[in-house]
């Protein structure tokens, strides 16, 4: 074959190929257009030009997905709506029963759980709202006022009634142990707050035996007629100390598993039995663990036509009853009349920590049988100077290294 025909066929192959490379690059070329425009859109309108900030009011651009032109690129995205701040679903209100005998302890849940209730309260993250109020019998403020040369101020409007103490005649039991080790950090120096707010004087005598019954069932009143809305009603004593966290973690999950608070009575608490007549057995929710009602209950417990609050017990409660009973039960005896029966909740306890380890143990004393459970909602019988303290920087101060690298920072309740 002759030279000249090889490299006349040669150079048609090149320059179909050629040809065929200059196509494809065009057509790329007229694909890439709309993602140039947009490139040199972003460029010019990009808030960091330059790496600057450079001020705008043009709206965010936002590149469709599967667009089929350049007008469909940088559809432009009106600011959102700002949204209201969720507002809490559930309410709860809690009454600790006090007495000016033991007015250092209503202190020192001041100073603990309380405190911790009011930060909890209103957060869009808890969804609750949660009031603590002390309730003291007839005659106990002026007691204190007299005794600890405090000044007492009535609000009017709602009833209840602030004391102001002198920083140095606190009483004596109440000691700078029971101010939380979250605010020793802050201020080693600090001393307790000398005002103890939140106080409601009940029309009872404030006295032991069957006049604390008398209050507590004025208490159960007293929160129908001043909160009626409210989802829950919970009443424990000063030296109980409830884990407010924990606590609206359980009535969450009891709203949410269909047992709506609106649907029917519901009475919570750590269950025990009492001895009945005729050697039965009366189921009750401990007054010491702090037992609750939703709306439903108290409802009933309050406007029952036959059997209302004022009159479900027994005189001086005697029989059906072989011994006097405390306000827990009688609560139980008027509630069980109504058809309301006690539910048991885990992690509810009658007794201080030390006390259910020792007898869910095998151990002997006093103490709630039940075993430890991961979330603790309340312990009882922290009487001793120091105990609330204890409690609250067990829960919340206390700290268990994991391995990683060591941290200064420390945990505050206000974090929560």
């Amino acid at each position: 074959m002759p030279e000249r025909f090889i490299c006349s066929r040669r150079y048609l192959v090149i320059s179909n190929v050629a040809s065929l490379l200059a196509i494809t690059l065009l057509l790329l070329s007229i694909n890439r257009a709309p993602e140039r425009a947009l490139t040199r859109e972003l460029r010019t309108s990009s808030p960091f030009r330059d790496g600057v900030h450079q001020p705008t009011t043009q709206h965010p651009i936002r590149v469709q997905p599967d667009v089929q032109s350049e007008s469909e690129i940088g559809t432009l995205v009106p600011p959102p709506t700002p949204q209201a701040p969720l507002k809490p679903r559930h309410h709860l209100i809690i009454s600790v029963l006090a007495s000016a005998k033991h007015i250092a302890r209503a202190l020192a849940v001041q100073a603990t759980w309380k405190d911790i209730a009011a930060r909890v309260s209103g957060r869009a993250e808890f969804g609750w709202t949660v009031d603590v109020r002390f309730v003291l019998g007839k005659g106990a403020l002026d007691q204190i006022v007299r005794e600890h040369s405090a000044v007492k101020e009535e609000d009017a409007s709602s009833g209840e009634v602030r004391i102001k103490f002198q920083a140095d005649k606190l009483p004596k039991d109440f000691t700078l142990d029971e101010i939380p080790n979250r605010m020793k950090r802050k201020d080693p120096t600090m001393k307790p707050a000398p005002i103890f707010s939140g106080v409601v004087e009940a029309d009872v005598e404030d006295s032991e035996g069957s006049a604390v019954t008398n209050r507590v069932m004025w208490t159960w009143s007293w929160m129908h007629r001043t909160f009626p809305t409210h989802d829950f009603y919970m009443k424990c004593d000063d030296d109980t100390f409830v884990v407010v966290e924990n606590l609206i973690r359980y009535l969450d999950l009891q709203l949410n598993s269909g047992t709506d608070a609106s649907r029917g009575p519901m009475y919570l608490g750590r269950v025990l039995k009492f001895p009945y007549a005729g050697g039965q057995m009366l189921p009750f929710a401990s007054g010491g663990a702090g037992y609750l009602l939703n709306r439903a209950a108290l409802d009933t417990l309050t406007n029952h036509p036959t059997h209302p609050i004022s009159t479900c017990m027994p005189s001086h409660h005697a029989k059906p009853y072989d011994t006097n009973p405390g306000e827990d039960v009688a609560m139980a005896f008027c509630l069980t009349r109504l058809g309301i029966h006690p539910s048991d909740v885990a992690g509810m306890y009658y007794a201080q920590p030390e006390g259910v380890i020792r007898v869910s143990g095998g151990g002997q004393g006093f103490g709630d049988e039940r075993g430890l459970e991961t979330w603790p909602i309340s312990w009882h019988w922290l009487q001793q100077a120091g105990r609330m303290g204890e409690m609250e920087w067990l829960l919340y101060g206390a700290r268990v290294w994991d391995g990683s690298a060591e941290s200064t920072q420390t945990y505050e309740v206000s974090e929560l």
